[in-house]
């Protein structure tokens, strides 16, 4: 039988030749592999590849500088653009005879359609689980049934991520706060100013930092009860199939109430490199959060019991900007001071991390076997915790 030939996942034409494999492999419709081709190659769906590369196109006027132009060839595209709302995902739905199907093994045309969601009746759509192909291995990612456009849960309906916030805020200590009906904000200059102990600086006046009429101050005794409520946010996000499902309800302010988009604060593992970016390039840092899958987990290195260290699961190399012949790939490391920090996570668990981080680069080194680099630039993204609760297991 006769393969497909490989194209790399950074043209339209390669996602769509992709899309005809999967296609035919699973036995399903070609937009549903469209998505499933645009998903693998780091889109959220096909309509997003179509506008980011359609994007690229237009804008491909030689860039001011190969820095920028680096940049512009290595972020990833980040699954965050505004698009549809897909609310939380759905393992489970019925349909229309109430037979309950699940998501990792439902196929198109199994069940009466349209399907529901199981607690509130509102229609929704399956989307199949598929592999992500990751640095040196193939990554299962399971199956899900999600709202349809344009699509609401009904008021109470576990899957409503507004009913979710309105309960995390509850208990956050003041780092999460309502702003309007279904309308919250996470301040994220309180985490930050907690890990590194300061406290909220003061006005000129001696008054405490002000927000639109009111003031809070940051209390570095309170660090654990912010970062369980960040985690607690996190932990929904990766409940949700976008950031735009959680971005509507839960927005994120930084210093002087600047607003921070959710692609800029929270990472999957094929984004990582928009991670490295944002990190890199931000002039004023704030908090981010990693997500991925846990590829290591050392403790006690070279005798010490103070060096820990779990590294993630790499996505694959891409070609560099400025040498074709060079990959480049993001190493992120989680350092912890405490082995105990890491009891519990194993190799291929996902995890959210959150924290200030920190970027470097290695020189690049001599490719170990003949293949489509002759060097590799490893980035590193690396983070060293102040305290357990800052990396949550993704259950």
């Amino acid at each position: 039988m006769s393969t497909t030939p490989v194209v790399p996942p950074s043209t339209l034409r390669g996602i769509k030749r992709k899309a005809k494999s999967i296609a035919r492999l699973r036995q399903i419709s070609h937009s549903e592999a469209l998505d499933i081709a645009a998903l693998e190659s780091g889109y959220e769906n096909f309509r997003h590849a179509q506008r980011a590369l359609m994007r690229t196109q237009d804008n491909a006027t030689p860039p001011s500088s190969p820095s920028i132009a680096a940049a512009q060839e290595m972020v990833a595209p980040n699954s965050n653009e505004q698009g549809m709302r897909m609310g939380i995902k759905m393992s489970s739905a019925f349909d229309q005879n109430k037979q309950e199907w699940e998501a990792d093994t439902y196929q198109k045309g199994l069940g009466a359609e349209p399907l529901q969601c199981k607690h509130c009746g509102t229609h929704v759509t399956h989307n199949p689980p598929h592999t992500r192909e990751m640095h040196d291995k193939s990554v299962f990612v399971q199956g899900y049934f999600r709202l349809l456009p344009k699509g609401a849960h009904a008021a109470n309906c576990p899957f409503g991520v507004d009913e979710e916030i309105n309960k995390i805020a509850k208990t956050s200590e003041g780092l999460i706060e309502s702003i309007q009906k279904d309308k919250y904000r996470m301040r994220l200059v309180m985490i930050k100013e907690a890990l590194e102990g300061t406290g909220a600086p003061k006005n000129p006046d001696g008054g405490d930092r002000t927000k639109t009429g009111r003031t809070y101050t940051s209390n570095p005794g309170l660090l654990p009860a912010y970062i369980n409520s960040a985690n607690r946010a996190l932990k929904l996000r990766t409940l949700c199939a976008s950031n735009q499902d959680i971005e509507q309800h839960l927005e994120l302010v930084f210093e002087g109430n600047v607003k921070v988009a959710w692609n800029q604060f929270y990472f999957e593992s094929e984004q990582h490199m928009s991670g490295f970016h944002a990190v890199s390039q931000n002039t004023v840092q704030h908090p981010i959060a990693i997500h991925g899958q846990v590829s290591s987990v050392r403790c006690g290195l070279k005798g010490d019991s103070s060096k820990n260290v779990i590294n993630l699961q790499m996505s694959k190399f891409r070609p560099d900007p400025e040498n074709p012949e060079n990959g480049i790939g993001v190493e992120v490391s989680i350092w912890s001071p405490q082995s105990e920090w890491f009891k519990g996570i194993q190799n291929g668990d996902e995890v959210v991390v959150l924290g200030m981080w920190k970027t470097s680069t290695t020189p690049p080194a001599a490719a170990q076997r003949e293949g489509r680099y002759k060097t590799f630039t490893k980035r590193r993204l690396s983070l060293n915790m102040i305290l357990k609760a800052q990396i949550t297991k993704v259950l």
